[in-house]
């Protein structure tokens, strides 16, 4: 384990260990996480349904609550309403099976600072339990698109309705990633950026270390674009010298630290709003799709739905999708 990964999984200096309810209708769950917490935390009690919950709570008077969605009497989306309308500053973390992005958009609508997935509890339940005690969102790698395919090599494709939810779902990702320890680089729009850059800091990312240790990178697309293309069209071998160079160097460091590159990109959101065809846009997320099987990285890329109407731009539509591991469906 590196230094990151130590401070990440070690619990912040408090003056008395935060206490911790747990409710979870699977006993070998309970115990898991028990097992997880009880070195860091006071776990003052656990109980099997939503309604045993909220009564539990209001007796022991918890920091943090860890709840299961899918549990009898209240579920965990409702017994986190009912116990954020009373007890507003207690923290909710959700350590979940389902693996959907509607029910991540739910627990965070019910006031949830950290959503783990059943299947990384060993990796990510202390590390989303400490960044959410110290007010911060954790969302499990992963969670947005279900059980990976690729281990390393990942191409992710969302389709969006409303920019600020899918820059919202950026950030979340980010953070997480950034919390964790591992590198990442963005493309964005240059309003995207600013406003990526300024929600990290205020959730206490120190930008300029990472960017001075090469744990993160920005380009904004109205900058990299120009330099990407021959005769109006996207250059594979332009695309290569700007970023083999650069994602072989953060590939490396990623492999040393048993870690990975992640990368958040909306270029056809940004060529589509600027008016460019469509045919360029699938032409980009192909020369992605080859970086991606040349590097160890996770790609996420973001796409406007709203520009991709007509019939010709849903035979582009078909080949973008035919370039990326999973497609994201369209949220509302």
């Amino acid at each position: 384990m590196n230094e990151r990964e130590v401070l990440l999984n070690a619990a912040p200096a408090r003056k008395h260990a935060p206490r911790i309810l747990l409710a979870d209708d699977h006993p070998g769950v309970v115990s898991a996480a028990a097992g997880v917490l009880a070195l860091h935390f006071d776990i003052v009690g656990t109980v099997s349904d939503g309604r045993a919950a909220l009564e539990a709570a209001e007796r022991e008077g918890p920091d943090l609550v860890l709840l299961d969605i899918a549990m009898p009497e209240l579920n965990g989306i409702q017994a986190a309403t009912e116990l954020k309308q009373k007890h507003p500053h207690t923290t909710i973390v959700f350590l979940t099976g389902q693996e959907d992005d509607d029910y991540i958009s739910e627990a965070l609508a019910a006031g949830a600072r950290g959503y783990v997935v059943k299947r990384r509890l060993q990796s990510d339940l202390l590390p989303a339990v400490n960044v959410a005690l110290e007010g911060h969102l954790f969302i499990s790698p992963h969670s947005f698109i279900g059980a990976p395919r690729h281990a390393q090599h990942e191409h992710v494709l969302e389709f969006y309705l409303d920019e600020s939810i899918f820059l919202s779902q950026t950030y979340q990702l980010a953070y997480t990633a950034l919390a964790k320890g591992e590198r990442v680089l963005t493309v964005l729009g240059q309003t995207e950026l600013n406003c990526l850059a300024t929600r990290l800091r205020a959730a206490g990312v120190d930008l300029a270390q990472a960017i001075a240790c090469l744990r993160y990178r920005a380009f904004s697309v109205e900058h990299v674009m120009p330099l990407l293309m021959r005769d109006n069209w996207p250059d594979a071998a332009h695309f290569a010298v700007l970023f083999d160079p650069m994602l072989r160097r953060l590939a490396a460091y990623a492999r040393e630290e048993s870690s990975r590159v992640t990368i958040f990109a909306d270029i056809m959101g940004s060529l589509l709003r600027q008016g460019c065809r469509h045919e360029i846009a699938a032409r980009v997320e192909e020369i992605w799709n080859n970086l991606v099987q040349r590097h160890c990285c996770i790609v996420y890329c973001g796409c406007p739905a709203m520009h991709l109407s007509s019939k010709g731009n849903r035979e582009t539509l078909a080949e973008m999708c035919v370039e990326h591991s999973d497609v994201i469906p369209i949220g509302t």
